[in-house]
């Protein structure tokens, strides 16, 4: 066995997908072959491909005598009603065959015949270990020559037999030689300094795979074959370095990197006498490229990826495993360790005229051995593209994007072969890109203080908070406030500076903001349950020297509820880039990073919120957020610039969504904004709840998931909308 045999043998004694390494082939026969003549050119080309007889046993290759006809692996069936059907349908359990790679053949074939004799197909498959893409062509010339009696079984069997040990033992020397494991450190090392390519990259992406695939065709019209043929004429290069050169690009533009690595399988086989030898004679290795965007194609192309193909095809005898073992990959994932993608030129389809063999086609297995591989096959009709995902990690839509970039890609360099690559691909217009979606109120100010307190103008005897029984208009709200802004001005408080909020209540953590956002600060929310050494670094970070509430260690506090002098505090005008708050990320990746956000993009936000929202003086909104969250901006702020109420949880559990539902009840809310892992557990507990008042059900931090269950409660509930908005610390934006 080659080294590269033994470790796709070893991989699949490991993989829980039997099938995953098998090999589909459909040969179209011409009506004239018989059942007969099938029978005998099967057990004939059996015979003369030794690798076709090859069993392993301890990672050594076992050379199994040819068969009787009785025990050849193939089956005949009589298409009685639809040809096409009975085709896929033996296709499909084709597919699935478990080899057990101990006891060869490791092959199995059906001939399909139509009821009226005029049409019939031989499908195969055969397992990957002894099989690889460049053994198609071969197969086909032996089995051509079988059916038409011109294959002298005797002289080459053991011809063939001999040529086969001559390559194995090819492939030992080569294995051994120095320059093959100076090879394997070079991509081993080079693998380790470029980041890996994941096509759709997401948070929460599995690491698991159940290897299920799709493969899909991808149509080229007659005039854009023409055009890539003329195009490879006209830069000089090879259908290989064209098809990498748009693959990297379509990569670059799919996972946003610069860098573009994946898996490119190179024959590697070492005698003339090999070419007319079915067997597993690749190496697979990765291919990394740059991702230049304002370089041209035709440039790209001859500068790049034919620099870098042809300095790996110098590296052809290098095996897979060695680079692994250099490379030294993440282990997490039962994956391909080295690349997630691949690019493999298929040998061409174009068969003689007049040959028993009229066409050939390999056929996906519905499993995925890599995230997305794009196979390349020259047919007589053109380029024949197929693209085959793992549905575990590529939903069909990204794989139709995948596939619409390859096409504009093709597209671009036909009609100008010196296209930059940053215009291979059609993005949005900028006008499309600094759209909206319609939802607008115009701001009353470019700063929210200044909207905020026009609003409790208009709303004076209207209830702004409503907390535990307790009620407070927009008139009393902002005597507190202004009360509030003199105790903090007469503490040295001034513009831009960081003050904390460790309030208990919902109306002083309100009367804070508002008091600091006054005096042009910033308020900086603190959970007092946070570590001490997390609490300390957050204050350090922000230059937070004082706090409003019970206050936090090592700065000073300021309790409200004192009464002071309202003398007139001197503030300059506010302006749109003055802060509103900082608020810190969770840390996960590390540090927690501390951002600062201004008026102008929460303005903006706050605009669209109105609108979108329906937001209004009747508007009841749960404020149900932690405060270091920014969804408690989105809860408080607009619904107070838009005259309604701030309704507190009023001391229920966030966890407890029974009460939490009757709570939205019997309050008459409207609004509601929850996290994403909290929508499911909320539906179930208020599935018997009625909630006419409830309007909006908001939804963020994290990818959702609509499952029956809160579909079916939204079914129940039809004039509740689900929204599901996104709002990261680092830039607040809404999708």
């Amino acid at each position: 066995m080659t080294e590269s045999q033994q470790g796709l043998v070893v991989v699949q004694n490991s993989i829980p997908v039997p099938h995953l390494y098998n090999v589909l082939v459909e040969l179209k026969l011409a009506s004239t072959v018989t059942l007969d003549a099938v029978q005998r050119a099967f057990g004939s080309l059996i015979q003369v491909q030794p690798s076709l007889r090859m069993a392993f046993r301890e990672l050594q290759a076992i050379l199994l005598p040819p068969l009787a006809d009785e025990n050849l692996p193939l089956q005949s069936i009589v298409a009685q009603d639809c040809f096409e059907s009975a085709v896929s349908l033996e296709l499909e359990l084709l597919a699935k065959t478990e080899f057990l790679l101990d006891q060869g053949p490791l092959l199995r074939a059906t001939h399909v015949i139509a009821s009226d004799g005029q049409r019939s197909s031989l499908l195969l498959v055969i397992h990957h270990s002894i099989f690889d893409g460049a053994s198609i062509a071969p197969l086909i010339r032996d089995f051509n020559a079988a059916l038409t009696g011109d294959l002298d079984i005797p002289v080459l069997r053991s011809k063939r037999e001999t040529a086969l040990k001559r390559e194995l033992g090819a492939q030992f020397r080569t294995a051994n030689e120095t320059s093959v494991e100076a090879d394997a450190r070079i991509i081993g090392e080079r693998l380790r300094e470029v980041p890996a390519t994941v096509v759709f990259p997401r948070p929460g992406r599995p690491s698991l795979s159940s290897f299920s695939g799709r493969r899909r065709r991808i149509e080229l019209s007659n005039e854009l074959n023409t055009g890539i043929t003329s195009t490879l004429t006209r830069l000089g290069i090879t259908p290989f370095v064209f098809f990498s050169g748009i693959f990297a690009a379509t990569l670059g533009r799919h996972t946003d990197a610069t860098v573009a690595t994946f898996g490119i399988p190179l024959n590697a086989r070492r005698t003339l006498a090999a070419h007319d030898l079915c067997g597993f004679f690749v190496n697979t290795l990765p291919l990394i490229v740059e991702v230049p965007w304002e370089v041209g194609f035709d440039d790209y192309v001859r500068s790049t990826i034919s620099v870098e193909i042809d300095q790996l095809k110098r590296s052809v005898a290098v095996p897979f495993t060695r680079v692994v073992r250099f490379g030294a990959p993440d282990r997490e994932s039962n994956r391909n360790p080295l690349f997630s993608t691949m690019l493999a030129m298929q040998d061409s389809t174009v068969i003689a005229d007049g040959a028993p063999v009229q066409s050939v086609l390999e056929h996906g297995t519905g499993t995925a051995k890599f995230d997305l591989w794009l196979g390349i096959t020259p047919t007589p009709e053109g380029w024949l593209l197929e693209l085959e995902h793992d549905t575990t990690f590529l939903p069909q839509e990204i794989a139709n994007g995948v596939i619409d970039s390859i096409l504009q890609a093709l597209n671009a360099v036909v009609s100008d072969p010196s296209v930059p690559l940053a215009n291979l691909f059609t993005d949005s217009s900028p006008e499309d890109s600094v759209g909206d979606d319609g939802y607008w109120c115009e701001p009353v100010s470019d700063n929210l203080y200044t909207w905020l307190k026009n609003a409790s103008l208009l709303n004076k005897n209207r209830v702004a908070i409503e907390e535990s029984g307790s009620t407070l208009t927009y008139g009393d709200l902002y005597q507190h406030v202004d009360n509030a802004a003199v105790g903090l001005y007469e503490r040295n408080v001034r513009c831009g500076d960081v003050v904390g909020l460790t309030t208990v209540t919902l109306i002083d953590t309100i009367i804070a903001m508002l008091a600091i956002l006054k005096l042009r600060g910033v308020f900086l929310p603190l959970d007092l349950s946070l570590p001490a050494d997390r609490l300390s670094y957050m204050v350090d970070k922000a230059h937070c020297r004082i706090a409003v509430g019970v206050g936090a260690p090592g700065i000073e506090a300021y309790e409200l509820g004192k009464s002071h002098d309202l003398v007139n505090i001197s503030v300059e005008n506010y302006k749109q880039e003055d802060g509103v708050y900082v608020m810190f990320t969770s840390g996960s990746t590390g540090k927690p990073k501390g951002v600062l956000m201004h008026n102008a993009p929460l303005v903006n936000l706050t605009g669209w919120q109105l609108d979108a929202l329906q937001i209004d003086e009747h508007s009841r909104f749960l404020q149900y957020a932690p405060l270091g969250f920014d969804v408690s901006f989105q809860e408080i702020v607009p619904t107070l610039i838009a005259g309604g109420t701030v309704v507190s949880r009023g001391g229920i559990d966030r966890r407890d969504f029974i009460n939490i539902a009757r709570h939205v009840s019997q309050g008459d809310l409207t609004h509601v904004y929850l996290p994403v892992a909290a929508l499911r557990p909320f539906v179930q507990a208020a599935k018997d709840t009625d909630m006419p008042a409830l309007k909006y059900l908001c939804v963020s931090g994290e990818q959702l998931i609509v499952d029956e269950v809160i579909r079916a409660f939204f079914v129940r509930h039809p004039g509740l909308q689900l929204l599901n908005l996104y709002g990261p610390t680092e830039t607040h934006a809404v999708t």
